[in-house]
């Protein structure tokens, strides 16, 4: 067997297979600030008599973090103390693996100047701080029994266990308001969270931020460092413009909501997402249609319904590639110039705008607009159509299933929202456009169920790869600047198609 061939039949095999998570982009810069953060501190939950048994509440005065009121911080350093008070801190994204904290404070020059003892250890934090935060419920066999809430000393001797070099952090508790063994519990799991990493599409997730009280020439840290709670969507911008979240795309590969990639080839129409639920009872379906062409399969067309208007887009060099309710964009009168990257509103979806660019002859952008950096992105790229969601939030789409899986864990749900479907083609089948749904393209074409799906066979797909015009290494090269999450895939269709231009498809 040649290399080119073997490499070939890999390349499909792992694409059969794939389960890279794509992650949210992070930029930390946005919460992290320097100098002359006006921080109030005032201890919660005290008792009289300077018997303290709670965590701190904080209140910024200025800077970025102005606008978010009042959060809870809690110490992570034993070592050193702070009374209520007014200062002057630093703010740091506790999960920012760039952080400068050794040129700013510099443990070389100040002894014991580090911001905490055990660093690597910040992930966990934020794994307490997301999957068992003071105040929740919690069951410990033979430990709490059933229904325990987890009280503020015992989330803070767990984060002091596990950021903090002290031998017995017990010994600075003044009340025994806490079970041992939840503390124990919690020290465990978290530090076997160490590679957590904070999912910035779900709109709870927490952010530990850092805050750090400086005094002296040497940026001496002189009180108490604090990691503080901010809910990482409402009180921060520290997503990414465009949280990719998932969708369908190419010869055709599918993204579930939590990240996995996956193929289904079957020739047919498909409800990739269904949302009862969306705007309040407005209700959104996405359906792609695909078609054959010789032995490989691809998405033709795509159609949005949000309440009861419908945005019809189908691939091709056409000038008319577009409907809103069955009327051509074209027939609005709509001027679309090529070569720029300038937006043009086309129409609404039940008040959600609908605006589209020309990037060249082969490509266009359809964005549905759903309300802050919530959309909906349809693109052409010659033939091939892309449907794509980015920075959905859970109050939207917490009803979703459909291609893309139930939102947000991305389980391949049948329609009975039950039964998981571990059988790709089966999965596929089951999430063909029912004759009791609605139907969002206005053309009907074959096959229409009850009729199934016609999916290609392994021989045909595998043949369909070895004889490939393209190489491996040409099409890698093609494919280099494409999201990373889609560099596989994006090889495969150009090595599939025999086309390297299929790579503006991604």
């Amino acid at each position: 067997m040649s290399n080119r061939l073997f490499a070939s039949l890999l390349l499909f095999t792992f694409f059969r297979t794939s389960l890279a998570q794509a992650k949210c982009t992070l930029n930390h810069s946005t919460v992290e600030q320097q100098d002359g953060l006006e921080l109030q501190a005032t201890f919660a939950n005290a008792r009289p008599g300077n018997d303290y048994d709670g965590y701190y509440s904080l209140t910024f005065g200025n800077g970025t973090l102005s606008n978010v009121g009042t959060v809870r911080g809690w110490c992570v350093d034993l070592g050193r103390r702070i009374s209520q008070g007014t200062y002057s801190a630093d703010v740091y994204s506790s999960m920012d693996p760039n952080a400068p904290f050794s040129e700013i404070y510099n443990s070389t020059v100040i002894a014991n100047n580090t911001v905490v003892d055990k660093p690597e250890n910040l992930p966990a934090i934020n794994w307490l701080l997301n999957e068992y935060p003071s105040g929740s419920m919690i069951t410990i066999p033979d430990c709490t029994g059933t229904d325990h809430i987890i009280t503020d000393q015992e989330f803070q001797l767990a984060v002091w266990n596990v950021i903090d070099d002290d031998p017995n952090p017990n010994s600075f508790w003044t009340k025994d308001n806490f079970q041992q063994c939840v503390v124990d519990y919690l020290f465990t799991n978290a530090l076997n969270s160490t590679n957590y990493e904070l999912d910035c599409s779900d709109t709870q997730t927490v952010l530990g931020v850092l805050i750090i009280v400086d005094m002296g020439d040497y940026n001496e840290i002189t009180k108490q460092v604090f990691i503080a709670e901010l809910n990482l969507l409402a009180d921060t911008d520290i997503c990414s413009p465009d949280c990719y979240n998932g969708g369908g795309e190419g010869d055709p590969h599918f993204q579930s909501w939590s990240g996995e990639h996956y193929d289904y080839h079957g020739v047919c129409d498909l409800v990739l997402v269904s949302n009862p639920g969306f705007g309040n009872g407005v209700g959104m379906d996405i359906h792609i249609r695909t078609e054959r062409t010789r032995s490989w399969s691809y998405i033709s067309n795509a159609a949005i319904r949000i309440g009861e208007d419908i945005l019809e887009v189908r691939g091709g060099n056409q000038k008319t590639n577009f409907w809103i309710n069955g009327v051509s964009g074209n027939q609005e009168g709509v001027s679309i110039g090529e070569g720029n990257d300038i937006m043009s509103l086309v129409g609404t979806l039940s008040k959600y705008p609908v605006n589209v660019k020309q990037i060249n002859s082969k490509h266009r952008e359809f964005v549905i607009s759903l309300g802050g950096r919530e959309k909906v992105v349809v693109k052409t790229w010659n033939s091939f159509v892309g449907v794509n969601l980015y920075n959905s939030k859970y109050e939207q789409f917490k009803d979703s299933v459909g291609l893309m899986g139930s939102y947000p864990a991305g389980m391949k749900l049948a329609r009975d929202n039950t039964t998981t479907i571990d059988d790709l083609n089966k999965f596929g089948q089951e999430w063909q456009v029912l004759s009791s749904e609605p139907k969002l393209f206005q053309k009907m074409k074959h096959p229409q169920f009850p009729e199934r799906c016609e999916i290609p066979s392994n021989s045909e797909m595998r043949r369909r790869l070895v004889e490939s015009k393209v190489s491996l290494k040409d099409a890698k090269k093609e494919c280099a600047n494409v999201r990373k999450d889609v560099v596989d895939l994006c090889v495969f269709d150009v090595m599939a198609t025999n086309d390297k231009s299929t790579v503006g498809a991604y």
